[in-house]
């Protein structure tokens, strides 16, 4: 759970409901990731750092996706983050 303050699924509207309903849609959930919430109370934030996420998970680079993701693995774990 996010220590920011966030808005529920149910309780958003506007541009956050349609960025919670794009990726629910999309992950086949009835709920958004604490990560992705801590941008309700800034919607348009939203986007950029999903865009930002899929240029550093899955854009051209050096590094192959599996390396990337041991990379975040290994961070998570160092900050005792389950994501």
């Amino acid at each position: 759970m996010a220590w920011i303050e966030t808005i529920k699924e149910n309780e958003a509207t506007g541009k956050l409901k349609e960025a919670y309903d794009t990726y629910m849609k999309k992950a086949g959930s009835n709920e958004m990731p604490s990560i992705l919430k801590i941008f309700s109370l800034s919607p348009d934030a939203y986007g950029p750092h999903v865009d930002y996420y899929q240029q550093i998970a899955y854009g051209k680079g050096p590094l192959r996706r599996y390396q990337r993701e041991m990379i975040a693995v290994h961070v998570s774990g160092i900050n005792h983050c389950h994501y």
